[in-house]
């Protein structure tokens, strides 16, 4: 992790350095955004994949023009990630006196405030950008349901700070209104050993390292 960091450390200040004296005197454009995400995870060792879950994603973003084509983004985005699964329960059955094994369907609800910090190349109406971005996790749980099954474990240790990178490819239908498509992937593991607790039901521990991708589809809106 700590290579990543530091790569895309280097690379946001290399990008604010270069431009902050053109920052200066540029104008700088607020505006806000929001849509859906598809997002899953990714297990680096196994190659594990998941079904996407489906989330929102809301924010706000700063936009400074540089050279009229060349703009450099700063966003804080509210973000709904995760994936959904399949998975089997045990349970001892006292009425029959055995172990009782059956499917249940769950979520895993991993949600960040992302900061996003990409450089975008517009050209006539459409533009591409490309940059690093750092997450903070605001929440980490699963939810499991199917056969009287009802319970929502906490994730006890998550990684607070996530960091990953971002392309995405912008279609402006007016000078202030724009549809975003964007990737995001992370660079980081969003947890190692992970713990579950599942209440009455015991506790479980998961040793897999996974990293979060997901498709996003939104609509940006300069206010001034």
């Amino acid at each position: 992790m700590n290579k990543y960091f530091l790569t895309l450390m280097f690379l946001g200040f290399t990008v604010l350095g270069m431009a902050q004296d053109d920052v200066a005197s540029r104008k700088a454009m607020f505006g806000v955004l929001g849509g859906l995400n598809l997002s899953s995870m990714t297990n680096a060792e196994d190659g594990d994949d998941f079904s996407t879950r489906v989330g929102l994603r809301a924010g706000a973003f700063v936009k400074f023009d540089l050279n009229n084509s060349l703009y450099l983004n700063l966003k804080a985005i509210y973000s709904m990630q995760g994936n959904k699964f399949t998975t089997q329960v045990s349970e001892f059955d006292d009425s029959q006196v055995e172990v009782v094994t059956y499917d249940v369907d769950g979520v895993l609800k991993m949600d960040y405030i992302e900061v996003p910090l990409t450089l975008e190349y517009k050209l006539n109406r459409f533009s591409f950008e490309l940059g690093p971005q750092i997450g903070f996790n605001i929440l980490a749980e699963t939810e499991l349901e199917g056969d009287g099954y009802d319970v929502t474990a906490p994730i006890d240790n998550e990684q607070s700070v996530v960091v990953g990178g971002v392309i995405g490819v912008n279609g402006y239908i007016t000078d202030k209104f724009y549809a975003s498509v964007t990737y995001e992937r992370g660079f980081s593991d969003l947890y190692k050993g992970v713990r579950y607790n599942f209440g009455e039901y015991g506790t479980a521990t998961v040793e897999s390292d996974y990293k979060y991708s997901l498709f996003s589809l939104s609509l940006n809106y300069i206010i001034f």
